[in-house]
């Protein structure tokens, strides 16, 4: 059975935005250098990447949280990992494993199917080469998926109630609500079961089950989507559900207000402290971001550019790293790859780091990891807001794709001073 806390942590941490469209993959690999290699480019595919550097560490991930793929090395301390491929098909657990290691001898190879790998690369590898395998295996872990579900047998009714947290309308039933039932560990059934059945009582949703575990997603427009665990015992008929949803908060509820303090700063990179006062009459761009986020250090290129073009025009770009390093070094440190992706170059703007901790976002119910992020109501990351010269917030901004690009750098060209 998946522990309870963890399943619930894990799962309220991601935005539904995520934990649609995303893949999750697990990467086990004792060497920090190709770890961090892999989790980075494989971010910057859209993947949701985690990390585990021993085979024991990589078993109790996998036991208490959901992946849909496994990347494995062979060459671990404490446990390599044929021992941990044979454990988890011991265990039962289908999720695909791609090995990916420096044994790559015909011998090892067929020793490595043979304890249940789906597929073995040899080190080094082309990046390319491994990305196609791993949509090779999710292509086909999803065709496997629709051949278990003709014979499972829906038995008991889980009704799911929905209202809202948010202040004015607390308690009320959220309309257009939905969710899936997913079996966390099993890839086949990561959205088997949909909240399709709709009953006639609005912020209701009925799912479909066979007795299991269960990881229930629940989301509906305007708040935030949770995981709520649920064990349906068998010859159970009918199971209720009262799930209450925060509401989603974003930096346009502060567009047209003051824009709030850079709040408990713990370190500063590119010049010193600063306050957001002493901004007036510049145009601002505060790009919250994170070291561990791919999209964020995908979007860096866009902002450098930004950088170049506006900086004797009045632009002043601050890059608000959360609070999940101790120190700006630490960061420097994490940010070895990224340079390279970035051609070379280092962040050319302020960086200042967030401190306080995890700190709730005022109105919602997420946290953040940040004084300044939760001040900005931060959703999820990268996030980049718009202050206006008299120091008042415009509005949330993107960086992400040319076409957000193009449209920032029209709107920046209307605000900032003449070209001269």
């Amino acid at each position: 059975m998946q522990d309870k806390t963890a399943l619930n942590n894990r799962f309220n941490k991601m935005s539904k935005k995520d934990s649609i469209t995303k893949a999750s993959l697990l990467v086990v690999e004792d060497e920090e250098t190709i770890s961090e290699m892999l989790q980075l480019n494989l971010e910057l595919e859209d993947y949701e990447v985690t990390v585990a550097n021993t085979g024991p560490m990589a078993l109790k991930m996998i036991k208490n949280e959901y992946f849909d793929l496994v990347i494995l090395d062979i060459m671990l301390p404490d446990m390599d990992g044929f021992a941990v491929c044979q454990l988890l098909r011991r265990r039962k657990n289908l999720t695909p494993v791609i090995i990916l290691s420096a044994l790559d001898s015909p011998e090892e190879k067929v020793k490595g199917l043979q304890c249940g790998a789906d597929d073995y690369l040899g080190k080094p590898f082309l990046f390319e080469e491994l990305l196609a395998r791993i949509q090779a295996q999710l292509r086909r872990a999803d065709f496997d998926r629709g051949s278990h579900e003709v014979r499972l047998k829906p038995a008991c009714r889980i009704s799911v109630d929905v209202t809202s947290l948010g202040f004015r309308g607390a308690g009320k039933a959220l309309e257009g609500a939905e969710g899936f039932a997913a079996l966390p560990g099993h890839v086949f059934t990561r959205a088997l079961y949909s909240g399709s059945y709709q009953t006639s009582s609005p912020g209701r949703f009925d799912l479909l089950v066979p007795p299991g575990d269960y990881a229930v997603y629940v989301a509906a427009g305007g708040h935030e989507s949770v995981y709520r665990y649920v064990h349906v015992e068998s010859g159970r008929r009918e199971y209720r559900l009262a799930v209450d949803l925060p509401v989603r908060v974003t930096p346009d509820r502060l567009a047209g207000k003051p824009a709030p303090g850079l709040r408990q700063i713990k370190g500063w990179k590119n010049g010193g402290a600063v306050k957001v006062a002493d901004l007036r009459g510049k145009v601002v761009l505060l790009d919250f971001w994170g070291y561990w986020c791919g999209p964020c250090i995908g979007a860096m290129p866009n902002l450098m550019k930004l950088h170049d073009k506006y900086k004797d025009r009045g632009l002043v770009i601050v890059a608000v790293h959360d609070d999940s390093v101790a120190s700006i070094e630490e960061m420097d440190g994490k940010l070895v790859e990224a340079r390279k992706f970035w051609g070379g170059r280092d962040l050319p703007f302020l960086v200042a780091l967030d401190g306080g901790g995890q700190t709730r976002v005022r109105g919602g119910g997420q946290y953040v990891a940040g004084a300044t992020t939760a001040a900005y109501l931060v959703p999820y990351f990268p996030t980049t807001v718009l202050v206006g010269r008299d120091g008042k917030v415009v509005k949330q901004v993107s960086v992400q794709g040319e076409e957000d690009y193009q449209a920032l750098d029209k709107l920046l060209e209307s605000m900032v001073d003449p070209a001269k």
